[in-house]
């Protein structure tokens, strides 16, 4: 009789064993089927944040855009940048970022291809990022582009944009603006040819009193509803337009612009 009750017992042990180990698969298996579908994340690595939707570009301007996108009645300034991204990109940006100001970078191909994740973050931080040639040519004696040259620029640097952003450019900006024989290319890839209507000539501009020169040049701008500024976060040393910037933005903010970027432009 005692024997019979502890083979009993030994029993109830073994199936209680089998129903914790059923219950630990069971349970392991709900838990790596609830959290398959989770993003993961690597040690400290965030969550990636959803980039800005595509928009399409709107109908391709006839001539030259020398002026911001606005309403009727509204006074807009677009800053524009030129032939970065560049060492300068990172530094632009932050102030950029500090003052809540979206700008327009018109990137040089090549560049950006050697700095993607520059170019990935101007556009997730809600610039436009547009077409200003694939490696900045020049136009030359004659100051007119051979079509095929530019042509190819110009295609070459969209599709490096798109690959980046991917956010087709919608703007095409010619090196050193020159406009002649960049028409009929630009107009092919759908690029609305764009200048500006203000030069603060900060390439051109060196020494201590650099950056007061370049805040009164951009002040022109002023006198205008809807002015495009240009300046430059590449090709050369750009610390002084980096130092004008903060009071290029206080002088426009003052006098009751809103800042835009031809990404505005877009339907």
């Amino acid at each position: 009789m005692g024997s019979g009750v502890r083979i009993r017992w030994d029993r109830v042990c073994m199936l209680l064993a089998a129903v914790t180990v059923l219950v630990i698969v069971v349970g392991h298996a709900i838990v790596r089927g609830v959290t398959a579908d989770e993003p993961r994340t690597l040690g400290n690595e965030a969550p990636s944040v959803a980039a800005p939707v595509a928009r399409p570009c709107p109908p391709v301007v006839d001539g030259v855009l020398r002026t911001a996108p606005h309403e009727e009645g509204q006074r807009t300034v677009a800053l524009t940048f030129d032939d970065g991204p560049g060492e300068w990109t990172d530094d632009i940006l932050a102030v950029l970022a500090q003052q809540d100001v979206k700008a327009t970078f018109f990137v040089v191909g090549r560049e950006a291809a050697a700095a993607p994740d520059q170019v990935r973050q101007m556009y997730a931080a809600g610039h436009a990022v547009e077409n200003h040639s694939w490696s900045h040519p020049s136009a030359g004696r004659r100051g007119r582009w051979d079509q095929q040259l530019i042509g190819n620029q110009i295609r070459r640097t969209s599709a490096e944009i798109g690959r980046l952003t991917g956010q087709p450019p919608c703007y095409f900006r010619p090196p050193q603006g020159v406009v002649p024989g960049a028409e009929g290319p630009a107009r092919t890839a759908s690029l609305s040819m764009t200048l500006w209507s203000v030069d603060t000539r900060d390439w051109a501009i060196r020494g201590q009193t650099a950056a007061d020169k370049i805040r009164t040049r951009a002040r022109a701008g002023l006198d205008e509803p809807n002015p495009i500024v240009l300046l430059h976060d590449g090709g050369g040393d750009r610390r002084a337009t980096l130092a004008a910037l903060p009071g290029i933005i206080d002088d426009y903010r003052r006098a009751g612009y809103a800042f835009v970027t031809l990404a505005d432009g877009r339907v």
